[in-house]
């Protein structure tokens, strides 16, 4: 099994056999959907860390790794560190390409929020003693490169007298980890998913007809020395999958065309929604929605119940009471609530924790903070970070520290 598995991740990786994989399949779409999150890690103090400058960058090399890249933040005492991911489709393995001579180029458009991260890794025991609670994960050379360089121009054979183009437009591409049972020892799984949003569109030069959408995710049990290539290379594989099954000629009609002035403002303007909120307007949110446009429901709000460890951690998480004309009103179902400052996401029964502002969006990373904090079970009971209960992730947390970011394609953490 080993020996089969190795050659699956060093070739062709055939979607069932990594671990847990599944698949869902790709819909076609009529609109142009655009927009996705990712982000970086955090901080605890005034401002967010700069991945760009060199001394806060790291490599992650299956666990080997330089501690001189550590560095503390605002001088909080959290530490954060990022970690690059590799493509396992060696340059010396020689490829199979297949010929689309009614494609003369391919284009990546990355409009997630921030295109450098895809998520964040989990803390491991060796991480921890040295102090260490966010690691991002970045796709080396950037996600947009990878997907060009190593996937696309190594799979698929183009035709340069063709003036087709056609466009990958990558709206979400993120690793999550859940857990489906408590922990309860070793034997327990965590599991990683690779999340993805991908729309597919074609070009003949005077404008843009949507292809298909390409949705879904792939899983696999967590392992801390893996580099989680099997999903990335999954992913690769699905794409070139889908490309090949197109047909462009019952696509390309004159009603489905988006002229490029309105291609070019749909995609800046939904890529830019979440990032330019930079200071959001204080009050509470009912929904998402509501806070990509500013739309404050209320700016009356009484804050009835603060989390900090007693002291012992800053205000993580909060309880709310929100007033609409002086009468009293739960904020149970509302989405988020800003002081003005921060931004803070209810994650379940009106308990809102606080995010951290990172590279255009909003970064959660006060779980373990929750997990010796006496919640109430009415409350505790309701509250979901990514596909998994609190009653059940806080367990894996405990051992593995998690980080949460705000899925910029629907307001919720993962």
């Amino acid at each position: 099994m080993k020996k089969i598995l190795f050659s699956l991740m060093t070739y062709w990786l055939i979607f069932p056999a990594v671990g847990n994989c599944q698949v869902l399949t790709a819909r076609p779409s009529n609109n142009p959907v655009l927009n996705g999150p990712l982000i970086d890690a955090k901080e605890v103090g005034d401002g967010p860390i700069d991945f760009s400058r060199k001394e806060n960058r790291g490599e992650l090399g299956g666990g080997n790794y330089d501690n001189s890249f550590y560095k503390p933040i605002n001088g909080s005492g959290l530490i954060s560190y990022n970690g690059y991911l590799l493509s396992i489709i060696k340059p010396t393995v020689k490829l199979n390409k297949t010929a689309f001579p009614t494609i003369g180029k391919i284009k990546i458009i990355d409009v997630r929020t921030d295109p450098n991260k895809v998520g964040f890794k989990p803390i491991d025991y060796t991480d921890k003693r040295n102090g260490i609670f966010s690691i991002a994960l970045q796709v080396n050379g950037g996600l947009r490169k990878w997907l060009q360089d190593s996937v696309l121009e190594r799979f698929i054979q183009t035709d340069s007298t063709c003036k087709r183009q056609l466009v990958l437009m990558i709206n979400k591409c993120w690793l999550t980890n859940d857990a489906e049972s408590r922990y309860t020892g070793r034997h327990s799984v965590l599991t990683q998913s690779l999340q993805y949003d991908i729309t597919l569109y074609s070009s003949l030069g005077y404008g843009y007809f949507p292809l298909q959408q390409i949705d879904g995710s792939f899983s696999k049990p967590y392992q801390s020395n893996d580099k989680e290539f099997a999903l990335f290379d999954s992913l690769a594989q699905l794409i070139c999958k889908e490309v090949k099954k197109l047909n462009f000629s019952e696509v390309e009609k004159e009603e489905k065309l988006v002229s490029i002035p309105d291609f070019n403002t749909f995609y800046n303007s939904q890529k830019n929604l979440l990032r330019n909120i930079l200071a959001p307007a204080k009050g509470i949110y009912n929904t998402y929605e509501d806070f990509l446009l500013q739309k404050v429901f209320s700016d009356s709000v009484e804050l009835i119940k603060k989390y900090d460890n007693v002291g012992r951690a800053p205000l993580y998480a909060c309880e709310l009471m929100q007033f609409n004309k002086q009468d009293p009103a739960s904020t149970s179902k509302s989405w988020g609530y800003s002081d003005g400052k921060n931004l803070y996401v209810n994650i379940g029964n009106g308990f809102f924790v606080r995010t951290v502002r990172s590279d255009g969006n909003y970064v959660f990373y006060g779980l373990n903070n929750m997990l010796d904090e006496r919640i109430k079970s009415s409350i505790s009971s309701g509250i979901v970070l990514g596909n998994s209960s609190f009653e059940i992730i806080k367990g894996y947390s405990r051992v593995t520290p998690l980080t949460y970011e705000l899925d910029a394609l629907t307001g919720k953490l993962y």
